[in-house]
């Protein structure tokens, strides 16, 4: 029953400090960062992000806990187009990954609760509702051909365009062969979506993503939830006795 509320309406004053949605860009092999935005390293980003968080703790009563992952995309590189960096160490792909035309693969990760919800109500029986806390899951996997260098060694051009061939690539160059395969959870898909259904390939992501698989025991773990089934009946009216 709907109640309207006594006037006037006391309006809260937020006691907290308000955080816009940010989006952090790492080294990426597969995409450039949009617009204007510059790439991160990681151990810059969490640099940053840890002296963000020591200031909002400091000045607001919130917890450090309160910081949710809401979404991320990791590239895996076969190894012969992986080398090491001789001044940091880190991993570095070899210009021949475009020179060659090489594959990769993308793994998009992403938590139930930022994903739309009037598209997926209906289809997520394994989330856990109001939770905030629910884990990112795999949500689809690119399978996509590097396309050669354009301009230098570097790759440089426009922000934001693809290191891969698109559909759209593929076509302008004639070649359909370099179109991507996407898996994609069914409830994920649009209508004429081309993707192929990912939740046969859980049980067997090694195929899709080898090196993942092995050896990135804290980004790929699988998750049991318990609880209960309910069974629910919904009547449709479809004419009017007297």
């Amino acid at each position: 029953m709907f109640e309207r509320p006594s006037y006037p309406v006391a309006v809260q004053v937020p006691t907290t400090a308000y955080i816009p949605e940010t989006t952090i860009y790492f080294d990426n092999p597969a995409e450039r960062p949009r617009g204007d935005t510059k790439a991160w390293a990681v151990d810059e980003a969490l640099d940053g992000l840890s002296d963000a968080v020591d200031a909002i703790v400091a000045e607001y009563p919130v917890e450090r806990e309160a910081l949710t992952l809401l979404s991320l995309d990791v590239v895996e590189v076969p190894t012969h187009f992986v080398t090491t960096n001789a001044d940091s160490g880190a991993p570095h792909v070899k210009p021949s990954l475009y020179e060659r035309q090489g594959e990769m693969r993308i793994a998009h990760f992403q938590r139930d609760g930022a994903l739309s919800a009037t598209a997926v109500r209906e289809e997520l029986s394994e989330t856990l509702p109001g939770q905030s806390r629910s884990p990112i899951q795999l949500t689809a996997v690119e399978h996509v051909t590097a396309k050669p260098f354009r301009q230098g060694q570097q790759s440089q051009g426009s922000a934001g365009i693809a290191r891969y061939y698109t559909e759209r690539d593929a076509e302008n160059v004639d070649d359909l062969s370099l179109t991507p395969a996407i898996y994609r959870l069914q409830h994920l898909a649009r209508d004429g979506d081309r993707s192929r259904p990912l939740r046969p390939s859980l049980s067997n992501l090694e195929d899709l993503l080898p090196v993942m698989s092995r050896q990135a025991d804290d980004l790929l773990r699988p998750v049991t939830f318990a609880g209960e089934e309910l069974e629910r009946s919904v009547f449709h009216a479809e004419e009017v006795l007297r």
